[in-house]
Formats: structure tokens, sequence, C-alpha cells
């Protein structure tokens, strides 16, 4: 997403505000001097680090204003043109934003009336991070900025143990207290009388409205392809990814029968059956395939890998109209199979009881706080528990089984995008998610959940619109048995325990950085001795410590 930042203050001090300007525009200036635009006036600065991934500039500058963004909003083929919508529409740029399809962050400044203007997508699936210093407001949409900026901030241990547990945040909760994130659809105002937020999109009224199976299917179809459309629209030859998931079958599917030329990476950690089978797949849809182990070249994720391509395999990347954007199937099976709605979850929600829900979610999760090497564990459970009823309740008018939906929806889409956004600037890979397209996700949020749960719904789309994919087996997730049908839990005692090069490396950072003493030092050392010697496993237990001393 590249990244977007800046600072505005209306009545700070010339020095102070000065000071956070500097600040900023030496961070920036880290960054390829091509790939940075900058605006700045009396009252702040607006910074723009893109690596022109999409190959269609999104910097306006005129009289009136100065307007960016990151991302595509999708609201036409042409991000360059969709800037320019939002920017000559400040009066109706809700139903502007509404119009949207993609992942993006849009910043606006309007000069003539002093105003900025924050907005996220209708998911904020990477939403924009913003504090109040120095009487001003300052904001990124990359989180580990504001430490970087040598600011004083503060842990908020109620966050660290949501990201411990569940692994994304809650409400508009971040690592530092000072530090607050968009919620989905954010719109904020600054100006001189201060900020004001609002929602452009109002999810809870569109999980009131209803359609039948046929209708919604229908209506995903459409949505789906749409989307898909307009974000190839100007290409001739694609990168994709392929997993051994539904998501990318499908995303990689409907692009060879535009007529796409489509080149897809897949990361070689399956069995040899789906390999075979994998391999017929892209076969019959005329798709080059390149099957890479990141462990051979030392890479840790898919993000890795992407990145290292034109060192690695510079001929698989020849003839790419957009080589640094991938597109890939993050979001389908949490929002269209709801994979996280167990059936004892799902029965907690029908109970009507709250509180019963938040625990049964709890321990499908696996959400608990190892009490061996954290102190104070148990009042941060608790107040963990406290937040996901605060989260969930929210929705409680629409009744548990809708609210607990609607809260999976607007969640667990944060799960796996860390790596992505906050280390763009590292790995210089941009993505197309369709899946994140809030009226594809819609199309789930209008049925009952017992048509939805198990890739019930999702299921069935697929075989009106590629039956053709269900012929060949595929995964929920990496752990899942291979099927035709999703429709068993995630069980974490097949997760591969963590090598000893791992260990080390992550106790040595807890050690080093546990600067408020979260962690029990001693007992933490002694179960990384016995994980060392093969007596105990204790990845689960390191991976929600360094949690806590991470940011």
């Amino acid at each position: 997403m590249a990244i977007l930042a800046g600072y505005f203050s209306f009545d700070s001090a010339l020095a102070d505000k000065k000071s956070m300007i500097n600040k900023l525009v030496r961070h920036f200036e880290s960054y390829p001097s091509q790939d940075v635009n900058r605006f700045t006036c009396n009252q702040g600065v607006i910074l723009q680090y893109d690596f022109d991934a999409y190959k269609q500039p999104a910097w306006l500058h005129n009289d009136l204003q100065i307007a960016t963004l990151i991302g595509h909003p999708l609201i036409t083929s042409n991000r360059s043109n969709d800037l320019a919508t939002l920017a000559c529409n400040l009066g109706d740029l809700d139903d502007m934003l509404m119009r949207s399809d993609g992942v993006f962050n849009y910043v606006q400044y309007n000069t003539e009336h002093d105003q900025l203007v924050l907005a996220t997508d209708p998911l904020a699936v990477r939403p924009y991070y913003y504090m109040h210093i120095n009487n001003g407001l300052l904001f990124s949409t990359q989180l580990s900025l504001f430490k970087e900026l040598g600011i004083k901030l503060t842990k908020n241990c109620a966050a660290l143990s949501e990201l411990a547990t569940l692994g994304y945040t809650l409400l508009d909760h971040t690592p530092y207290n000072e530090v607050h994130r968009a919620s989905p659809a954010e719109l904020l105002s600054f100006d001189k009388q201060g900020h004001t937020k609002r929602n452009y999109l109002d999810w809870q009224a569109l999980a009131q409205q209803k359609l039948d199976l046929g209708d919604a299917v229908t209506g995903l179809d459409q949505a789906f392809k749409s989307t898909v459309a307009k974000a190839c629209k100007v290409d001739t030859t694609i990168l994709t990814t392929l997993s051994d998931g539904l998501d990318s079958r499908v995303i990689n599917t409907q692009l060879a029968k535009m007529g796409k030329k489509v080149k897809a990476v897949h990361l070689n950690r399956a069995p040899t059956k789906i390999k075979e089978q994998l391999v017929e797949f892209t076969q019959e849809h005329d798709i080059v395939l390149a099957t890479l182990n990141p462990e051979h070249n030392h890479l840790d994720s898919l993000e890795a890998v992407l990145s290292a391509l034109p060192k690695n395999h510079p001929k698989f990347l020849k003839g790419l109209t957009r080589p640094t954007l991938a597109w890939a199937g993050h979001g389908g099976n949490s929002s269209l199979g709801l994979t996280n709605y167990s059936d004892e979850v799902y029965q907690a929600a029908k109970s009507g009881d709250l509180t019963c829900l938040v625990h049964k979610f709890l321990e499908q999760q696996q959400g608990y706080l190892p009490k061996s090497v954290i102190n104070h564990a148990a009042e941060l459970q608790k107040e963990l528990v406290e937040n996901l009823s605060k989260a969930i309740g929210q929705f409680q008018s629409l009744g548990l089984e809708k609210a607990m939906q609607l809260f999976l929806l607007l969640n667990e889409q944060h799960h796996h995008l860390d790596t992505i956004f906050e280390s763009v600037d590292q790995y210089k890979v941009e993505y197309f998610c369709p899946f994140y397209s809030h009226r594809v996700i819609e199309s789930a949020l209008v049925l009952p959940v017992k048509k939805v749960r198990n890739h019930s719904f999702y299921h069935t789309w697929v075989n009106y619109a590629y039956p053709q994919i269900c012929k060949y087996p595929w995964t929920a997730y990496q752990e899942h048995e291979f099927d035709s049908l999703a429709t068993s839990e995630k069980d974490s005692s097949h997760l591969p325990r963590m090598k000893m090069r791992g260990i080390i490396e992550r106790w040595l950072l807890v050690v080093k950085k546990d600067k408020q003493k979260l962690i029990k030092k001693r007992q933490l050392t002694a179960l990384c001795l016995l994980h060392i010697f093969k007596i105990k496993d204790a990845s689960t237990h390191l991976s929600a410590v360094v949690q806590f001393t991470r940011w």
C-alpha cells in the first residue's frame, strides 16, 4: 500500500510544529527521492511514499487542495481518475467512497477552508493511525512510524494481549495508548475546531437487510467479477499467488477466463498429491506456474518471496504489466466461508448469552495468555474478555448470531495482514485482494448465519460460477485436511514446532526489549531450554510473548 503520513496543527507553537514536520521529512528522506511526494504549508505537511506498483500516479495538487491516496479505491479501473473523483467531490465524499471496491487510504487538505480529511476503506483493511500531539494531529498508515519518530509512547497492554491471543487488536486499540486505529469506513475531519469522525458506510444497517440464497449468489457473482474486471482492466499479463486454498483458485480461474495471461507463484509446502493436482489445475487454465520453496533462499514469508523474484527469478517476471503488483486470495475464507464460526461458537451465539459466546470464541481461538511466562496474566485476560465483549456487544441489537458474523467480518480480515502492510517499504510489493470488496462481503452478510457457515454459501457460489474448480481438493488453511468442502476445525496440535534458531532469536528479543517487566524471564528461559531439548513445545508461548516486546 506504500505509505502516507502527515502532521497538521492550527494553533501550536511554530517551533513545535516545525520540529514535527522536520522529523517526518527526514524519515521520508530514507526512501528514493523519485518515489516520494511532499506538500508543506504553514499548517503542516503531507508525505507519500509510492514505488509506482500501479503505474498510475495518485498525487493531486492545485490552488484549492492537495489530495493523495495509497492503494486503489477501485471506483474505476484508473486510480488517478479515482483520486480526482474523490478530490472534486468533497461535499459528496461519503457517496463517492461508497462506490469503492478496493483497499486504500485517502488524504485531502483543503487549503481554502483549512480542513484535513482522512478516509480508510470500508473494511479498514488498511487503516490509518493517528494521535494528538502538540495541539495537532499526527497520522500515518504505518504504525511503526510513530515510534521511529522518537515520540514518547506508552504500551497498551490490553492491545498487546489482543495481539498475543487473537492476532489483531479490538475497537480502536493499537499497541500504544496514545495512538488510535481507524474503524471500518471511518472518515476523519480536522480543522481549527478540532476533529470529528463518522462512518460513511453503516455495516449494521447492511446486516439488517435480507436476501434469499439465489439472489445472494447472483449478487456475489456480479460483485466479484465487477471488482476483478476493474482491477485488471489495464493488464495483459498478471502476477498472482496460488495456494492450496479455494480463494486463490477462484481468482486465478476468473483472470484466466477473462483472457489474461497469468503467472502464478506457489510455495511448495503441500503434499505431493496436491502438487500434482495443482499442476493439472494450472495446465487446464493455461497458467504459468512457479513452484518455489522459500527455505532455499532463506525467505520466511510470501511477501519476501515475491520481493525477491527480480533477483532470483527474473525470467519469470518478464512480460508482466505490473511486476510489483500481485493478486492474493486474502479474505475469502474468513468472510464468505466464516471459517472461525465453529459449531460451539454458533451454539453459544444462538443461546443469546454474550458472556458464554465470548468464552467459547476464546476457547476456539485458544486465546489464553500463558500465566507461566506472563506477569499479571489473569488481570490481562479479564480485560481481554471485557474488550471482546464490547467489540461483539456493539452489534448485539442485531442478535448475537448476526453480531458475531459482523464482528468476524470486520476483525478477522486483519489477522494475516501485518507483514504485508507494516513492511511494505521493505518488500515493495502491492496487492489486489478482490475478496475485500465490501460488495463481495455484503452478499454473505444478508443471509442467515446458518446458510453461510462451514463454507456453505461460498461453496454454493463456486459451484454456480466455477464448477470446474470443485473437482480439485483445497484447504481452508495450511493445516486443514484436504477436502472438497472444509468443515472441520483448525487443530493447533498439527502446527510445526519452532526451530531452535527461531527459539533463540525470540528469547533474545524478549530479554532485550521487555522494559516493562511483563515477562517472567526465568520461567521463559527454562521453557525455551525444554523446547530445544524436545521435552516440551514452547512455540505457542513464545509467539504470545513476542507480541509484548515487539512494539
